[in-house]
């Protein structure tokens, strides 16, 4: 296939690619798409407008009053949509850390709610 740029004909897939991701990543509706994408495979559930405008505006923790440093850090300061493991539906932006908190406070609670019912209805 004839490429009208033979410099862009040369470059490998992957170059490529890359190349237009990094275009893309400052889009503000390829963010839009890309977490409305992230947040319906983890099962969020919520008004994902809503939660977008308040992922953007969010700028520490709303637990531990944390400074975000950028928006795309990775690590134990990067921001976290936050939701009830149980019903799946969005709290508020955290930070990673306080997010695997939350989980595990959300698994402790669901395995003394089953114990307790276990316990009931024992034989």
């Amino acid at each position: 296939m004839p490429y009208k740029n033979r410099e862009y004909g040369l470059m490998k897939n992957k170059e490529r690619s890359k190349k237009s991701y990094n275009k893309l990543k400052d889009d503000i509706e390829f963010k839009r798409r890309r977490k409305y994408t992230q947040w319906k495979y983890f099962g969020i559930k919520g008004n994902y407008d809503e939660m977008f405008e308040l992922y953007m505006n969010t700028s520490e923790c709303f637990d531990c009053g944390k400074i975000f440093p950028r928006e795309n850090v990775r690590g134990r300061n990067c921001k976290c949509a936050d939701h009830d493991h149980l019903s799946g539906y969005f709290r508020n932006i955290v930070c990673n850390e306080c997010n695997n908190k939350r989980g595990s406070v959300d698994r402790q609670k669901m395995m003394l709610l089953l114990e307790l019912h276990r316990y009931h209805h024992r034989k």
